[in-house]
């Protein structure tokens, strides 16, 4: 629930076309969601999004899905991983392309 001061902020902004963006994407009121199965450690890859701390990225699991590969085939080339690994590789990286970057002014 919003306070007094919050709704005054919220009426001011209303019309200012970036809040109505926010507002939304509901990034003012939605948590950002928890992935159990990816992990970012600067140490694996370069820092960037692996399954379960292996040496698979993200990236490389799309790239195998978009290229026409199935979940089988991913599997067979790499035993390591498990079908929730693939699915959960595809809803971060569906994830990510839904964030929104908002630009910041510079300061003079």
């Amino acid at each position: 629930m919003f306070t007094r001061f919050q709704s005054l902020i919220r009426d001011y902004f209303y019309h200012r076309s970036y809040f109505r963006i926010l507002h939304r994407f509901n990034f003012l009121t939605q948590p950002m969601k928890h992935f159990t199965r990816i992990t970012l450690d600067p140490e694996v890859m370069g820092g960037k999004p692996c399954i379960r701390g292996l040496r698979v990225t993200v990236g490389m699991v799309v790239g195998l899905v978009s290229s026409g590969y199935s979940t089988d085939d991913i599997l067979k080339a790499y035993p390591y991983l498990e079908v929730d690994d693939v699915r959960e590789a595809l809803a971060f990286a569906a994830w990510r392309v839904e964030e929104v970057e908002v630009q910041l002014f510079r300061a003079a």
